[in-house]
């Protein structure tokens, strides 16, 4: 991938025109639309141009024209016609697109470079710093959305399987001898971790040893459904520093007990809000201890709903004051048969529920919930070029095997928890395979995507990332749904994230270093 060619200058609207015209003819649509999007904050209209990343402010003459630029199969005579009609200032018009390099949109050959895949070989060898171990895949509860749930294809069913204390201590060998890192995080997963909580605790124990012999700061992490918890599990975590529990909690009980649910079919939240009170009391005496829940949004969806959920977290008296809490969407297909026509990427109530939030609250300080800015810091951070670029990366994926490895009860290795069935990285006993990698992750990945992604004026933006793409086979086929929704969800940021800019720069002291409009 390379950048543009330099030497592409607009010299009228004409030559703009014909441009544009040629560039529709290489896309799967055969429009323009993948060379950038107009969108509005509610008073002032915007252009973002996908060649370059850039957000410019339009008058109303010129989103007019960048209109009339877009619209399929519009003869040269019209829009010269209707350029003449909009009486603009052609000559400083072109020389400013000039100067910015817009409208030059972007021609993917590939979704990878030659100094990407040197950087990926390089962080390979390197090591990565996350370590995610599956104890077991058994549950005391079926909650009605859980991936491992027996209606769903993407995942394995719960099983019997944990992992003994020996092969966790090899996976955490494993992660201690690649590179020299300072700082390494592991993490437990599931099922439910505490169904295997004696390995859990040697593996900890075993941990900490290792890192005060070799001087490494090492961070545990895991995910609970509450209901196993005991006072001596509880007297174990007080002791042990920079440990993070993620609980899983819907919210209030008539929203938590619909889904969360044993496996007898009763509610669960009497037992979990309980055992999450003594959680909590962990973190005044251990000041290195993190406390956080992570709620699954479900059908019927309405900001009220998220409302009621919000108000639940932020009333609770006995929460430390570093709480955070995430909401997000259940996994696709996962929904009990009479919901599945409430898939998330219909809904809008938790986009406009963020938006009203963001609006009305005096600084992205005051919310709680972790999810809320990750939009606005993607917007923030999108990589914003001088000239048009065709470097488009793998969408929201990773690097598979270099930031996270997820080594499963068998011993093999995974780009991460929420995959499911995907093609092996390796065997923990034998390390990462490379050419599985590179094959699976990066090759065909980009050999299935490019030609939509070049299709997409939204593709430098987006975060659909390997979860929702690969299988046992290798990589799905696209779901234009799913790419439509992310589409939508960027324009939508967008707008909020640029009225926010205009009216109430302060809301955003944390995000806006270095903006480029």
């Amino acid at each position: 991938m390379s950048s543009h060619d330099d030497s592409v200058i607009f010299r009228s609207m004409n030559d703009l025109y014909k441009y544009v015209e040629e560039y529709s003819k290489s896309k799967i649509s055969k429009t323009a639309s993948s060379l950038g999007v107009i969108f509005t904050d509610g008073d002032v209209n915007y252009w973002y141009d996908s060649g370059t990343s850039k957000v410019i402010q339009l008058d109303d003459k010129t989103c007019k024209f960048i209109n009339l630029l877009q619209t399929k199969d519009v003869r040269s005579e019209e829009f010269n016609e209707e350029v003449r009609f909009l009486n603009l200032d052609e000559e400083s018009l072109i020389s400013f697109f000039n100067e910015e390099d817009l409208f030059k949109g972007f021609k993917i050959k590939n979704l990878h470079s030659n100094a990407f895949l040197k950087f990926v070989h390089n962080q390979i060898q390197q090591g990565c710093t996350q370590l995610i171990i599956e104890l077991t895949q058994s549950c005391n509860m079926r909650c009605k959305y859980c991936i491992y749930n027996d209606n769903y294809v993407g995942n394995r069913n719960f099983g019997n399987k944990s992992i003994s204390l020996e092969d966790a201590k090899s996976a955490i060998d494993y992660i201690f001898s690649e590179g020299d890192k300072n700082e390494i995080h592991i993490t437990f997963y599931g099922g439910e971790p505490l169904v295997n909580f004696e390995v859990l605790k040697g593996a900890i124990e075993y941990s900490i040893s290792k890192s005060k012999l070799e001087d490494r700061k090492v961070n545990f992490s895991f995910t609970t459904n509450l209901t196993l918890l005991n006072d001596e599990m509880v007297e174990f975590f007080k002791k042990v520093n920079n440990l993070s529990i993620m609980c899983s909690i819907d919210g209030p009980r008539e929203i938590h007990d619909k889904y969360r649910v044993y496996r007898g079919g009763d509610g669960t939240f009497q037992d979990v809000i309980k055992n999450f009170e003594k959680l909590c009391s962990i973190s005044s005496i251990n000041e290195n201890f993190h406390i956080s829940v992570n709620s699954v949004y479900m059908p019927p969806y309405s900001t009220s709903k998220i409302e009621r959920i919000d108000h639940f977290f932020n009333s609770l008296p006995y929460t430390p004051k570093d709480f955070d809490y995430q909401i997000g969407y259940p996994s696709l297909d996962t929904l009990p048969e009479e919901l599945r026509e409430d898939i998330y990427f219909q809904d809008q109530s938790l986009r406009q529920w963020q938006q009203q939030k963001a609006v009305s609250c005096n600084s992205f300080d005051e919310i709680h919930q972790t999810s809320f800015t990750d939009p606005y810091l993607k917007i923030h951070s999108r990589p914003i070029t001088k000239k048009a670029s065709n470097t488009v990366s793998l969408n929201g994926c990773c690097v598979a095997g270099y930031r996270r490895l997820y080594v499963t009860v068998d011993g093999e290795i995974l780009p991460c928890e929420k995959v499911g069935f995907a093609p092996s990285l390796g065997k923990i006993d034998s390390g990462i395979d490379l050419d599985s990698l590179f094959t699976n992750y990066i090759f065909k990945f980009s050999d299935v995507w490019t030609p939509y992604c070049d299709d997409c004026w939204s593709a430098k933006l987006c975060s659909a990332c390997y979860v929702d793409r690969v299988n046992a086979e290798g990589i799905k086929n696209p779901n234009m749904e799913i790419c439509e929704y992310e589409r939508q969800s960027n324009l939508m940021y967008l707008s909020q994230y640029h009225y926010l800019l205009r009216v109430a720069p302060e809301k955003l002291e944390s995000l806006n270093e270095d903006i480029v409009i």
